[in-house]
């Protein structure tokens, strides 16, 4: 049987919840067919604040956690969700459109 990466990559997370989580959060993906947060998905802020929670609770069990989305001005701004100020922002924001948060004071550029 050839297993894949995904299923290799899982394998060395030691906790089974968090494994259990990982799995779900993939599967959630691959099933949208996108793995990012642009204005384009009709959820993108839902699942920003998720993937807010998730870093919230699971920080210390990542090197990086963080969201990019492509700028008006075809920058690649970063979400840095380890950071408790970004956090917040990403909780408080109502805006139609999260780039917006990706331009904001919260924003450092993607290296």
């Amino acid at each position: 049987m050839i297993r894949s990466e995904v299923d290799v990559l899982l394998d060395k997370v030691g906790e089974p919840v968090l494994q259990a989580d990982c799995r779900t959060q993939i599967e959630r993906r691959q099933a949208k067919r996108s793995l990012g947060l642009g204005d384009h998905l009709a959820d993108a802020r839902a699942e920003l604040r998720d993937l807010a929670d998730h870093a919230e609770h699971h920080e210390d069990e990542f090197v990086r956690i963080e969201s990019v989305a492509k700028a008006a001005d075809d920058s690649l701004p970063l979400l840095d969700l380890t950071e408790f100020a970004v956090r917040d922002a990403v909780r408080v924001f109502e805006g139609g459109k999260v780039t917006a948060l990706c331009e904001s004071t919260v924003a450092k550029p993607y290296l």
